[in-house]
């Protein structure tokens, strides 16, 4: 499979195209894509910026370059800490793990991720700011989708436990951030009142 019948399959056949690359995990391919889209999306997100004359505008090429380079270290190892973090717990909850086929699958999954962006920018040189808001959220949604059928098709799982192994995540994090501001709140009610 091609690079280009990989990036057509996501649009339009994803959930065979998917399967596939869990199948292959041609990881090599799946971060440049990744990484492409990243630095892609900050390009885009700079040039809306400097038509619409908010947040910073226009960062001068040296600090843009180096925050592009800081933005997808960071971005890459978030990749593979998430990955890593899915595939452990499918193998802790349904006794399956794929490292290298979620990190692949996921980094596919961010390709319609620079569709929001471009949109957005295309909009917003039509001077249709609402509707580019509107494309943004399909693409996040769309990449949220992948990402789901991505856990799905890596672990061979059903489609209720790609989302539940999704979602666990975010749900331990709520978890914990309430327990702290309970437990933050006890401690401030037991010290003496002045």
């Amino acid at each position: 499979m091609t690079l280009l019948d990989i990036l057509y399959g996501l649009i339009f056949q994803p959930q065979a195209t998917m399967r596939e690359l869990a199948r292959t995990k041609p990881l090599l391919a799946a971060s440049l894509v990744f990484v492409a889209v990243y630095l892609a999306n900050m390009l885009l997100q700079q040039a809306s910026r400097s038509i619409t004359e908010t947040g910073l505008g226009l960062l001068p090429a040296s600090l843009a370059g180096l925050l592009g380079a800081v933005g997808a270290a960071v971005s890459v190892a978030i990749w593979f800490i998430v990955a890593g973090l899915f595939s452990l717990l499918a193998e802790i909850i349904y006794g399956y793990g794929n490292g290298k086929g979620v990190l692949t699958c996921l980094g596919f999954a961010a390709f319609p991720g620079i569709f929001g962006p471009a949109l957005y920018y295309a909009s917003i040189l039509v001077n249709l700011e609402p509707l580019g808001m509107v494309f943004y959220v399909i693409s996040i949604l769309w990449v949220i989708g992948l990402q789901v059928l991505a856990l799905r098709e890596a672990l061979t799982l059903t489609t209720t436990q790609a989302i539940l192994v999704y979602l666990l995540p975010v749900v331990m994090l709520l978890g914990i951030l309430v327990l702290l501001l309970v437990m933050g709140g006890l401690a401030l009610s037991s010290l003496p009142l002045p």
